[in-house]
């Protein structure tokens, strides 16, 4: 009997305990939340750096280089006072083809972006509907409260368990927070490995930046010295 009396909680203990373990859960998704939108504002930051930074100073070296070459190729001439008009064009067209291809990987990459947005406006919408049925749930528990500070049927203007109802009910919610614990548990393994992820591709985005910077100053000194090989 003693047994019986210690395994068996007061209603007010059980809602004590779901409290204290929905909020737990709470805090865990919260954390959840922020690890993934510090990994979108770094994904965000490190495409942006990629393409408007990185791919913009690679295109201009590249356009600087085949500035070079061009005059290189046009300063060489033979005994009729010709440049080598094959040699001219096949540089052209690698250059051409080149930014062909990066045109391509351009409308790739943007219809890519774009299925990005539409998901995340797919993201939105699920988080006002979210918005909505909080917004209806105060709602409705407001005219329960307002009905009880006027003196109504506090029974009639609340869904009122029986005591069996109750063992239900919070053997129900402690096992439908049990489950979300799992499943946030897993989601910040995978959000975690993510983040790293995408810290390692930032030190690479810098990397690359010292690259080009290299390639850069190579470039620059033979704009500079360009006279040297065009005989100019």
């Amino acid at each position: 009997m003693a047994k019986e009396r210690t395994k068996k909680m007061s209603p007010q203990r059980q809602i004590e305990r779901l409290w204290s373990e929905v909020l737990e859960t709470k805090s865990i998704g919260y954390l959840l939340r922020a690890k993934i939108e510090q990994n979108l504002a770094l994904l965000i930051s490190n495409i942006n750096s990629s393409f408007m930074g990185n791919r913009q100073l690679a295109n201009q070296n590249t356009e600087d280089i085949q500035y070079s070459l061009r005059k290189i190729i046009e300063s060489r001439v033979d005994d009729n006072g010709n440049i080598d008009e094959h040699l001219l064009f096949s540089l052209n067209a690698a250059f051409i083809e080149h930014r062909s291809k990066l045109n391509r990987r351009i409308n790739d990459v943007s219809a890519e972006l774009n299925e990005v947005n539409n998901k995340l406006l797919s993201i939105h919408r699920k988080v006002m509907k979210s918005n909505d049925e909080i917004i209806k749930f105060n709602t409705k528990n407001l005219e329960v409260a307002y009905n009880f500070i006027m003196g109504g049927d506090s029974k009639a203007d609340a869904k009122t368990l029986s005591a069996e109802d109750i063992d239900i009910k919070c053997t129900a919610l402690s096992k439908q927070n049990e489950q979300n614990n799992k499943n946030t548990s897993k989601l910040m393994k995978i959000v975690n490995e993510a983040l790293d992820n995408t810290i390692e591709a930032q030190s690479q985005v810098s990397e690359k930046r010292e690259r080009i910077f290299e390639n850069r100053r190579v470039i620059m000194g033979i704009r500079k010295d360009i006279e040297l090989f065009t005989d100019e």
